[in-house]
């Protein structure tokens, strides 16, 4: 069962030793089931690979997963998994539709983002 949007916050046990470059506000990390993290917010790069905006996913040594981009814009605010899934909740260009919150759907092996599911909220 997915409880991202009223999950309480977790404690991280252990964060890689990355470098974010301005502008970079992470919102959020989510450890994943595979033993991967990943960042949202509004990230412009991690260790110097540019990473295009609002997610980027860490390898279990904290290296930055370049050839996992998803097509996302905004500022990511949750992130649930499930079912090898991302739920990315945020508001923002790319996760929006005009000044409503949204919900996407990313598949977590390739970073696809799943056009057909979105939930809007206000």
């Amino acid at each position: 069962m997915l409880t991202m949007l009223r999950a309480q916050p977790q404690q991280v046990q252990t964060l890689p030793d990355v470098r974010l470059r301005s502008p970079a506000n992470v919102a959020v990390c989510q450890k994943l089931q595979d033993g991967t993290m990943v960042l949202g917010g509004t990230i412009a790069s991690v260790d110097g690979v540019e990473t295009g905006g609002s997610l980027v996913r860490l390898d279990a040594r904290g290296a930055v997963m370049a050839d996992w981009t998803p097509a996302m814009k905004g500022i990511v605010e949750r992130i649930g998994e499930d079912g090898g899934f991302l739920y990315v909740a945020g508001k923002g260009n790319g996760i929006t539709a005009g000044s409503y919150g949204a919900v996407r759907r990313i598949r977590i092996a390739d970073g696809l983002l799943d056009p057909a599911f979105s939930i809007f909220t206000l």
